[in-house]
């Protein structure tokens, strides 16, 4: 179980992490060779958008400029979060104990996000191999019991790696879909970033590359300003490639942004996080030739490179402010949690082996890191240090945390 489902969480979150670092350094300026439906390169300006029927469509299908940026779920001060993970599990904490919801599916679930308490939603994905998916699950929460999500525009064997908004009204999920397979049955992968503006979904923007491309993750400071992250593998035995891109959307139009060109070798992201325009990172794995922890980050103009020496590789991100960032990762012998206080990171070990998906919290004082240790693991930050939490010795495998705002 732990090892299919680490696979899955590799897959979803930076799918090469273990593959590629055998592999000679990348060409092509780190972003590889994108393409649309005839393999030729796409411009920097993306098209952004597709109708309900998966077929491409104006620009007015873009995300549309929300005067509610606020995702702030309310001022109730009672502590609640909540925590999804393997064969449909859901955990939701009140303050003094954990205990399960019944999400009605027994299907893999990696990323939960709400705008308020009775808005949340979980998705994932179940594979039944290293990088073939059975197909993706979507729930909602309504306050009161967890239902199924809406059916997404798009192909069958979808891929939801991640789900993030600024309001009801302005929800993304990232992932990708099945268009074919190669010879060696490898799954073709085309990235797809889903919207949702209130009254319906649709797709946003189609990232269309010959090998497996899923976007992997998404994160905004507002409906206007939205970055997403997507990593790529051509699948070549002879002359191997991958690595990832980052995109922007100020609302109307997605734009591929200069990020790769800036470090070497290969490398995949797994989360994105900012505290502003001007303050965002990317986190994964550096791979050949800098193996272990990268971090990217961007101050409003470029993109930066920086490599804590953790000595594995970063599943997730998050912060409190633009001193009070932290990052989970793994080695494939212990688990830990990378801490950055405005001007360097340090390094906290939590458990051995184990990795550490879910991350999320209120405050500086107040964060959440889920994982699997061979079960489902959970840890918890006072301010001063990290200490498990008892959730049973049943739980399967974790992956996503969040927490409404208190």
């Amino acid at each position: 179980m732990k090892q299919a489902y680490l696979a899955a969480l590799a897959v979803l979150a930076s799918f090469a992490f273990f593959v590629c670092t055998a592999c000679g350094p990348t060409s092509s300026g780190g972003h590889g060779q994108p393409a649309d439906d005839d393999a030729s390169p796409v411009d920097d300006d993306l098209t952004p958008a597709a109708d309900d029927d998966a077929t491409p469509a104006d620009d007015d299908l873009s995300p549309d400029d929300d005067d509610n940026n606020d995702a702030s779920p309310g001022d109730d001060d009672e502590q609640e979060v909540f925590v999804v993970g393997a064969k449909g599990t859901i955990l939701h904490y009140e303050g003094a104990t954990w205990s399960p919801m019944d999400s009605g599916t027994v299907m893999d679930l990696q990323s939960v996000w709400g705008s308020s308490r009775s808005d949340i939603y979980a998705a994932g994905t179940t594979f039944s191999s290293y990088e073939d998916p059975i197909g993706g699950v979507l729930l909602h929460y309504d306050g009161s019991a967890w239902s199924d999500g809406p059916t997404l525009p798009g192909a069958d064997a979808q891929i939801y790696s991640n789900v993030w908004g600024t309001s009801a009204s302005d929800v993304y999920i990232t992932g990708g879909a099945i268009y074919g397979y190669d010879w060696g049955s490898f799954p073709y992968v085309l990235g797809l970033i889903f919207h949702y503006d209130g009254a319906s979904w649709s797709i946003a923007l189609r990232w269309f590359y010959i090998g497996y491309f899923v976007f992997a993750g998404v994160w905004g400071s507002s409906p206007s300003d939205v970055f997403a992250i997507g990593n790529w593998d051509n699948y070549d035995l002879v002359n191997p490639e991958s690595g990832f891109v980052i995109v922007h959307s100020d609302g109307k139009r997605w734009t591929l942004m200069d990020a790769a060109s800036n470090v070497g070798g290969y490398y995949h992201l797994a989360a994105i996080w900012g505290t502003s325009h001007s303050d965002v990172f990317a986190v994964g794995n550096s791979g050949y030739p800098n193996v272990g922890d990268m971090v990217m980050h961007y101050d409003g103009l470029t993109w930066s490179a920086s490599y804590p020496n953790g000595g594995g590789g970063l599943y997730n991100v998050w912060g409190a402010s633009a001193s009070g960032v932290f990052s989970t990762g793994a080695t494939p012998s212990i688990g830990y949690v990378q801490h950055y206080n405005g001007s360097y990171w340090s390094q906290t070990p939590l458990d051995n082996n184990t990795l550490f998906p879910g991350l999320w919290g209120t405050s500086a004082s107040d964060v959440f890191a889920a994982g699997d240790s061979g079960q489902g693991v959970i840890y918890h930050y006072d301010g001063s240090s990290w200490s498990p939490m008892n959730i049973g010795s049943t739980v399967p495998a974790l992956a996503g945390v969040w927490c409404p705002a208190r």
